[in-house]
């Protein structure tokens, strides 16, 4: 409870606290699979021994667009908005993916990762989604190894804040092309009356 300053009471409500909580429950459960084959994966082979990895999760969420309320323009913005903006938006005329990917400024990053780690680089994924204000419709997690393999190597401790880009998000946008109607071949009069016998 707060005071006006009048003396009066006003009780601070954030309506939009249940709607992040479903949303944020509802992208967990669309990456859910894809994260932990991610986790499975490097945590067996850090495991095995092969020391110190240099690969990171990199995220992809998708949005559904439309002609007139969520634009491509509307998603971009949002997008810009982000605390840690997607180093690529990509888009056609139905929906529009961000990618947020590990890139070093200098150097090979280098980790060893843990099914903890791993999970708390997902939840800063996830809550860092928050400013789009949108239910996303796809989310893929996949890995890809921070630099070239000859860099000078800089062990990391990551949290998603290390996944923060310096120049602007790459914008790419393809016209979505909708495939030909396929017109099913007709069989010819000898190839039915060969099933009619």
């Amino acid at each position: 409870m707060n005071s006006d300053g009048g003396g009066n009471m006003t009780q601070a409500i954030v309506p939009a606290l249940p709607i992040e909580r479903a949303r944020y429950e509802q992208a967990y459960v669309l990456g859910l699979e894809a994260m932990t084959r991610v986790i499975q994966r490097l945590t067996s082979e850090c495991e095995a021994g092969v020391g110190p990895d240099d690969r990171f999760p990199i995220f992809e969420v998708s949005y559904q667009i439309t002609p007139t309320e969520l634009t491509l323009a509307t998603m971009q913005t949002r997008a810009n908005q982000l605390a840690i903006r997607p180093v690529l938006l990509s888009a056609d005329s139905r929906q529009v993916t961000l990618r947020f990917q590990l890139l070093p400024p200098t150097g090979k990053a280098v980790w060893t990762p843990t099914a903890g780690a791993l999970w708390r680089l997902y939840d800063g994924f996830l809550s860092n989604l928050r400013g789009m204000r949108l239910p996303a419709t796809a989310i893929r997690v996949s890995l890809a190894a921070s630099s070239q393999a000859d860099a000078i190597v800089t062990p990391l401790r990551p949290s998603f804040r290390n996944y923060a880009i310096q120049g602007p998000t790459i914008v790419r946008y393809q016209r979505h092309r909708h495939p030909l109607p396929t017109h099913s071949r007709r069989a010819t009069i000898y190839q039915l009356s060969h099933y009619l016998r």
